[in-house]
């Protein structure tokens, strides 16, 4: 009776111990995430890394000369970003993804969302893979209408 209790116990606590080291391995797809992230706004903010770093570009006075200008977003100034996903279908732009940030293709954890087209605009959102999971790290805005 005792030797039956005994290997009881043991399943039970090789279940348990077991089920403490089960990983997760299935990391999550981009194309699944950016979905979620353009149409779903609580989902967005819980996956932005704040402070946000916004870089766009100024120009002086007589408008001769650019600079880079680098702005941080906090939680509480930002707001939802549909990332222009409903231009997917009208053809005037296209969005690119690249999986890392150098902008060419290898299998990296990182992903650029690139919209291309609209006069000389390029706006791109950087992401970055956390644990598994996908999340907006900066936007870099050149565009001369905004």
């Amino acid at each position: 009776m005792n030797d039956i209790k005994n290997q009881i116990k043991i399943i039970i606590l090789f279940t348990i111990f077991s089920s403490c080291f089960v990983v997760k391995s299935q990391n999550e797809q981009f194309t699944d995430f950016i979905d979620d992230f353009a149409t779903d706004s609580l989902f967005q903010i819980s996956r932005v890394v704040f402070p946000l770093p916004y870089i766009t570009w100024s120009f002086n006075e007589s408008f001769d000369e650019e600079k880079e200008d680098t702005l941080y977003i906090t939680i509480d100034k930002y707001r939802f970003n549909n990332l222009h996903y409903g231009f997917i279908r009208c053809g005037e732009a296209y969005p690119m993804l690249y999986d890392n940030f150098d902008c060419k293709f290898r299998d990296t954890g990182e992903m650029v969302f690139r919209w291309v087209g609209f006069t000389d605009m390029d706006l791109r959102y950087y992401f970055k893979r956390i644990k598994g999971k996908w999340y907006l790290i900066m936007i870099y805005s050149n565009d001369p209408l905004e």
